[in-house]
């Protein structure tokens, strides 16, 4: 049973399942857990939180009445036409907590969320007879045994998993095309650091190998991508360049493109950053602390970058827009000509996207790396803030995930997690593993959308591995 309370109302041990605050305000990145302390409530309230929807049915507090419960309601269990019906309203655009790639894609999954639901004595046929009260004793007797009946134990494992559901050849597959064609593109960016055109033969090439590695699997690339990430080192300008043309031809490809507009889009998705090359290698070496003067230079790179495209009578029109546009932002904040809304090609705004959030993971030029689910939240934020298309924001999400793989995560039973696969029909619920002792790296896989386990397991914030001493290498396989 949802109860809607002023947050004056809301106390430790109430289960929350709604906010009137988007959760990119707050600190908890899901509405979804139970209140555990008078700090939580605080930090909600420092976040200008009004209302707030609890589930009576889930909260642990002793006296329901106070807030509206009636006495005389009995238990029952969730049939299967309630379970489809709350699946389409937890995963509605609309709801209060609402997240970017989950709605109708989990819409159509029936999902039973381990509550119970609550249901008036008075609203049975014949409530008064010994019938309803039998009835109503047998529901309670069910539900108690149901109850009871603990999940199988999972198996304690010491040796890290393989994420993202790809086989151990695969990933090897994965890594050595990926270092193949990556040596590719450092060759034509070597050649044009030394003053040639660019090599638009061989960046076909590459482009075509990675068109055709994602029509076969697209899983196994991203899985390395995202391994490489999380070892949280600051990539070469190539290999940034590379991470993005791969994500943003996942992104077209789930989208639909033909095969002559995935070529045109993993070119300049490919070549965004060629820019770089012209620009002073001294000023490319610092990390931070730039003048106004040098910022002003930098703006400078999509400009320069088309200039060295436009040698090229072999690169489309289209192609050459995806590096002149890569920064501009549909609100007009980007640079360098602050252009805004359909002005942009559609192909860049994928590129400016997949371009911010692979910069944000790996922390280019100096900047911190986030872990990937805060980059998502990052991504969402300025998402609502206006600066990028949220229907591309949308699809990079449905691609890495809510819960990017190799994101910590804090469970609602205190446990600590690391996600290991996304799950496309309930991007909220991923596959994790859970760190059973951090010691001996002794851990077990759990599938937070496996309907009926014992205890109920959601995922209610986000931590940082490294503030958390916890390396995630211990855990998954790279």
């Amino acid at each position: 049973m949802i109860q809607e309370i002023p947050i004056e109302q809301l106390q430790p041990g109430m289960y929350l399942v709604g906010i009137d605050q988007p959760w990119f305000k707050t600190p908890f990145l899901l509405h979804r857990f139970r209140i555990k302390s008078e700090e939580e409530i605080l930090s909600l309230k420092k976040c200008g939180v009004r209302l707030v929807k609890i589930d009576l049915s889930r909260s642990e507090i002793d006296r329901l009445s106070e807030i509206g419960e009636d006495a005389h309601h009995v238990r029952v269990g969730v049939v299967e036409a309630e379970r489809a019906a709350d699946a389409v309203s937890d995963a509605s655009p609309n709801s209060v907590d609402a997240l970017p790639g989950e709605g109708d894609s989990s819409a159509s999954l029936p999902r039973h969320s381990g509550s119970t639901r609550y249901l008036s004595v008075s609203s049975v046929p014949g409530a008064d007879s010994e019938r309803a009260k039998h009835a109503s004793e047998s529901v309670e007797q069910s539900i108690a045994t149901m109850q009871e009946k603990p999940s199988p134990s999972p198996a304690i494992r010491r040796e890290p998993v393989t994420a993202n559901g790809v086989a151990p050849e695969e990933a090897e597959h994965a890594k050595i095309v990926f270092h193949e064609i990556a040596s590719s593109v450092e060759d034509v960016f070597a050649g044009v650091s030394a003053g040639e055109r660019i090599n638009t033969g061989e960046a076909k090439r590459v482009v075509s190998t990675v068109i055709a590695e994602i029509l076969s699997a697209p899983k196994p690339l991203l899985h390395h991508i995202q391994m490489q990430a999380l070892r949280r080192y600051d990539p070469t300008l190539f290999v940034h360049s590379l991470n993005v043309c791969v994500m943003a031809l996942i992104v077209g490809h789930q989208e639909g493109f033909s095969h002559e507009t995935l070529q045109t889009l993993g070119l300049g998705a490919l070549l965004h950053d060629v820019g770089h090359l012209r620009v002073p290698r001294n000023l490319l070496r610092k990390k931070s602390g730039y003048t106004k003067q040098e910022q002003k230079i930098l703006h400078k790179h999509p400009e320069l970058g088309a200039s060295l495209l436009a040698q090229s009578t072999e690169l489309s029109p289209e192609s050459r827009r995806i590096v002149a546009e890569h920064h501009e932002r549909i609100d007009g904040s980007g640079y360098p000509h602050g252009l805004a809304r359909q002005v942009i090609s559609p192909l860049s705004q994928i590129v400016s996207v997949v371009d911010h959030y692979d910069t944000a993971i790996n922390g280019r030029r100096g900047h911190i790396p986030l872990p990937p689910a805060h980059a998502v939240r990052e991504l969402y934020k300025l998402c609502q803030a206006g600066a990028f298309n949220r229907q591309w924001v949308d699809r990079l999400i449905r691609v890495v995930g809510i819960y990017p793989v190799g994101s910590l995560v804090e469970l609602n039973t205190g446990e600590r997690a690391i996600v290991v696969a996304d799950n496309p029909l309930a991007r909220t619920k991923p596959m994790v593993t859970i760190i059973a002792d951090p010691v001996q790296h002794a851990h077990f896989l759990i599938d937070l959308a496996l309907p009926n386990a014992k205890p109920v397991r959601e995922i209610c914030r986000i931590l940082d591995p490294v503030q958390e001493g916890i390396r995630i290498q211990d855990y998954l396989a790279f």
